[in-house]
């Protein structure tokens, strides 16, 4: 369900907004590790992967709580 509604905000958003939303690519980044941390891969998303993880779940998420919340006070 929330891919489908991502989906249909995302495609509002770049009719609105066409000439400046554009996917880039970037240089990955490089980080030191200390003597005492495993040797691991942390993952590195794409800048839609990103938006929807960063924003709109987290934007779902709290309407959600407040709508939970708000029922809850007026029974």
């Amino acid at each position: 369900m929330r891919q489908s509604q991502f989906d249909e905000i995302e495609d509002q958003a770049r009719a609105f907004a066409e000439p400046v939303y554009t996917e880039t690519t970037k240089r990955t980044k490089k980080r030191k590790n200390f003597f005492d941390e495993s040797v691991g891969t942390e993952t590195q998303l794409d800048p839609r992967e990103k938006f929807k993880v960063d924003n709109f779940y987290t934007i779902l998420d709290c309407l959600r709580n407040e709508f939970l919340l708000r029922n809850k006070e007026a029974v």
